[in-house]
């Protein structure tokens, strides 16, 4: 193969790169017992990152993340800030953090395993 071939192979080679496909915000579900309903998501920039609201027995905040696989999603875990009313998981293409007010732990909980069945996380049995 000739230096001109390589170059053009390279240059080729990044150009379908670039082209690659975006990464598809996850289908959060449009409601969730008991009571809690998807008022809309919005697409944050620039990173490929998508924050979602619902209304139910409170209000609740989920807002997700793409990540490169579960080392990235485990060291974000770690990191993370703990906060009030706050939960944070990951999967093996998203992580996430829901919040919420007005709303027991009981009702957050169904949210919240709803929203990491959507993400393809783990659902964890303590909420």
């Amino acid at each position: 193969m000739t230096i001109r071939q390589r170059v053009t192979l390279s240059v080729l080679s990044l150009f379908l790169s670039s082209c690659a496909p975006a990464v598809k915000a996850p289908d959060l579900p449009q409601s969730v017992s008991p009571g809690w309903q998807l008022n809309g998501v919005r697409e944050k920039s620039p990173a490929a990152a998508w924050e979602g609201d619902y209304a139910g027995p409170g209000k609740a905040r989920v807002r997700i993340w793409s990540i490169h696989g579960t080392a990235e999603g485990l060291d974000r875990v770690q990191k993370w800030r703990p906060e009030a009313n706050t939960v944070v998981f990951y999967g093996e293409r998203y992580f996430a953090a829901v919040d919420w007010t007005g709303a027991d732990r009981v009702q957050a909980g169904s949210l919240v395993r709803a929203i990491e069945r959507a993400i393809g996380s783990q659902p964890d049995t303590r909420y």
